[in-house]
């Protein structure tokens, strides 16, 4: 037996379910909890949260460490947007 709740879901998913249905849509509506995610790691590096973390840093990549450090929140940021909003999709399928 369906509740009243469960068929307002189904309606919405209905209605909603091909509008980010792309690569793109899903990237671009997971892209905020990404950000978010990379953001608080940087944050926890530059106020030295995690001393011996950013001591394994500065003595393994010297110089480059920003650099490497943007590329790995790089890539958090797209890994985190594209499957969060993926295994969202799929919740709701």
């Amino acid at each position: 037996m369906i509740t009243e709740r469960e068929k307002a879901f189904v309606d919405w998913w209905k209605k909603t379910r091909d509008s980010g249905k792309g690569l793109a849509g899903l990237w671009l509506k997971g892209l905020r909890w990404g950000l978010v995610f990379a953001c608080l790691i940087v944050v926890s590096f530059l106020f030295d949260w995690h001393k011996a973390a950013g001591m394994w840093v500065r003595t393994h990549f010297g110089g480059s460490g920003a650099v490497v450090m943007l590329l790995a929140g790089l890539l958090i940021v797209v890994f985190m947007a594209f499957f969060y909003r993926q295994h969202k999709w799929e919740m709701y399928e």
